[in-house]
């Protein structure tokens, strides 16, 4: 069955009603920062995946108006409040950052390079790297690679120069990283 086609209860039609409109004609709605991660994901999959914008496998303003309120509003609060989290994990961050990588590298109707800035400015420093659990380190670390690829494949921008550039600095702690995976791998 098509995912559009898909019967949806009546605890998401209210809130869904107004997202999809708001993002289908003026801008994204300011209700997605209060919606709990279930609810987010259930409604972006069930209803607003399916509208035009999202259906063309284009970059699209909705698509990039989607990206930075998903960026600005959700994730960045999530990594503050999982980098003061006594366990060390991306339990806030993860479920909202693989959304913002699905609208990339999935529907593809944003440029990679909008979300390879982010986890360049946010995620692959050798500190906050270092604060993650081992998991979320591999996480990270093959996000980065499938959107670098996905970016690498798409028109280029001087802004893709810098990223590259960027992650090039970081390459021996990320390989230090993947070793201590392996390694880890290993002995297990």
């Amino acid at each position: 069955m098509n995912r559009c086609c898909m019967k949806v209860s009546s605890r998401y039609v209210r809130n869904s009603i107004g997202l999809c409109a708001s993002i289908s004609t003026a801008s994204p709605c300011k209700a997605i920062p209060r919606l709990e991660i279930d609810d987010l994901d259930h409604i972006l999959q069930n209803l607003v995946y399916c509208l035009p914008p999202f259906t063309s496998r284009k970059f699209n303003k909705r698509g990039s108006e989607l990206l930075q309120l998903l960026l600005a509003e959700m994730v960045l609060p999530a990594l503050r409040e999982d980098s003061h989290s006594d366990t060390k994990y991306l339990s806030a961050t993860r479920p909202v950052l693989q959304i913002c990588e699905d609208l990339t590298c999935t529907l593809q109707v944003v440029p990679a390079v909008d979300l390879l800035h982010f986890f360049c400015t946010s995620l692959i420093s050798k500190t906050t790297l270092q604060r993650m659990q081992v998991s979320d380190q591999q996480w990270v670390i093959c996000s980065l690679a499938r959107i670098l690829g996905l970016a690498a494949e798409q028109p280029q921008n001087s802004q893709f120069l810098s990223l590259r550039q960027t992650i090039t600095d970081a390459c021996p702690y990320l390989l230090e990283v993947c070793h201590n995976l392996w390694s880890l791998a290993i002995v297990y």
